[in-house]
């Protein structure tokens, strides 16, 4: 409970997707994100990005951010 309460770093990882305005499509990425952060005393800031954002408009997004997940998607637009 202390390294969730006391963290010693602070992370921010984009989470790329196309369902990010339904964040509880991505539950189990971010409870293992922050679950990971635990471990390794990091204050985990996830950031939910639209891909067709980034498609329409580029990369600028990601550039403060120190990791990046893209989950598996499946179909043309996945």
């Amino acid at each position: 409970m202390h390294a969730l309460e006391h963290p010693e770093h602070e992370v921010s990882i984009a989470l790329v997707g196309k369902y990010v305005d339904l964040t509880e499509s991505y539950k189990s990425l971010s409870e293992a994100l922050i679950h990971a952060g635990i471990h390794t005393r990091c204050k985990i800031r996830i950031h939910y990005i639209d891909s067709e954002n980034i498609e329409q408009h580029g990369t600028d997004c990601l550039a403060n951010m120190d990791a990046i997940l893209v989950p598996g998607g499946f179909g043309k637009r996945g």
